[in-house]
């Protein structure tokens, strides 16, 4: 219609983590990590987008809204940035990721199954950016500190399979040494990165439940 192409999707039944209003229980997670997976073992290579919400675009994210942060929130934020530094990003390994497992786009059916909605971000990045949003975001009010959730997250990721009649592992391997080194700093970094969205939103003039919910999850 009128030059554009539409990708029409089966209708999905069910209703979304952020309509449920409670992160995913571990079954759930489960099967979060599974889709997440099977994302990253697709042989894709699209075009690059831009996305300003990526981790490595933290610093210039942080510029343009540095008037909005209060004190602690700069600490936070600057603390992330800092550990961020310290990584060699590129260096670590790339796969096709879906860039924004958050509650919105993460749906629940009536049977259990788990729909993953918006592939607008889809991007070739670090996998661990993937898993790092999943811990800071979609897992925002599950039990355990942030570091606690990246940890189980990472190891449901490793050891992800495609079920008992096709036991390979579904993700292209399990994380390395230097991305279990990396991942406190990648889920720093995606929580601040919840932050400074809500807060740029903020700057913008729109508030509301969806954006004070980013600013929450960030200084949480």
């Amino acid at each position: 219609y009128d030059g554009h192409q539409l990708l029409v999707m089966d209708f999905a039944p069910g209703r979304t983590f952020y309509d449920l209003g409670r992160p995913p229980d571990q079954t759930e997670l489960a099967r979060v990590i599974e889709q997440a997976a099977r994302i990253h073992a697709c042989d894709v290579h699209p075009e690059p987008v831009f996305d300003s919400w990526a981790g490595e675009n933290l610093g210039p994210l942080a510029g343009q809204v540095g008037d909005q942060r209060d004190p602690r929130q700069r600490r936070l934020v600057d603390g992330a940035i800092a550990a961020m530094a310290r990584v060699d990003f590129w260096s670590l390994p790339v796969t096709l990721i879906h860039a924004d497992l958050t509650a919105g786009n993460v749906l629940l059916g009536p049977d259990g199954a788990i729909t993953v909605l918006d592939f607008a971000l889809v991007n070739r990045w670090p996998r661990l950016q993937e898993l790092a949003v999943i811990a800071a975001s979609l897992m925002h009010g599950a039990p355990g500190t942030l570091p606690e959730r990246l940890t189980e997250v990472a190891r449901l990721y490793s050891a992800a399979e495609a079920g008992p009649l096709a036991p390979q592992p579904l993700a292209p391997g399990p994380l390395t040494p230097a991305e279990q080194a990396a991942l406190p700093a990648f889920g720093r970094a995606a929580a601040a990165m919840e932050l400074l969205g809500g807060l740029n939103q903020w700057r913008q003039g729109n508030r509301g439940p969806e954006t004070d919910l980013l600013v929450e999850i960030g200084t949480t």
